[in-house]
């Protein structure tokens, strides 16, 4: 006999609220996806390096014509929040602190990934599909950045992979460059 069990999704507003009241432990990291609050991996020193270097490098180039936005929510829908380790913004502070991000306000995402690829490969689909202009996945374990442009539907049209010795720039922003090597 089969049995229904009946699944509870939560909204971003409801997720906002309990992050606020203390529900999930301090330092724990999740998300919030079609409803349904994921666990993600905890930050290990390379990924938390390669985030910081990341970070350091945007935002000295970025020339207060963007925000560099770090491991914070970018709200899909009303029921889904994100997370990417490091997004380039448009700069619309007193929005943001009213209203909050969304992807209409995202030039880039990037994730870090190290024993997460297969999660951040799946964001990828979110991304595309929510309009991202590019978004791109610094493959630690791979040393290669994986760099998606072009959203159509679930996927990106361009896609392409970045070595070391070799510079990315944004498609949106190329006179922001960033050497492969840097951040691996």
């Amino acid at each position: 006999m089969a049995v229904s069990v009946a699944r509870r999704l939560f909204t971003v507003e409801e997720f906002v609220r309990m992050g606020e009241a203390g529900v999930f432990p301090e330092g724990e990291r999740v998300e919030l996806l079609d409803g349904e609050i994921v666990q993600l991996s905890p930050i290990g020193p390379r990924h938390g390096t390669c985030v910081a270097l990341l970070t350091e490098l945007f935002v000295a180039q970025a020339s207060r014509r963007l925000l560099v936005w770090t491991q914070s929510g970018v709200n899909f829908d009303r029921r889904t929040q994100l997370e990417p380790d490091l997004a380039l913004l448009a700069r619309r502070v007193d929005v943001f602190r009213v209203a909050g991000v969304t992807p209409a306000d995202v030039f880039l995402v990037v994730e870090v990934a190290d024993t997460s690829l297969a999660y951040d490969r799946a964001k990828i689909a979110r991304y595309a599909r929510a309009g991202i202009r590019e978004a791109w996945i610094v493959n630690l374990s791979e040393e290669v950045v994986e760099v998606y442009r072009e959203p159509h539907g679930d996927e990106y049209a361009q896609q392409m992979r970045a070595h070391r010795g070799e510079h990315l720039t944004t498609a949106a922003f190329p006179d922001i460059t960033i050497a492969v090597a840097d951040v691996l």
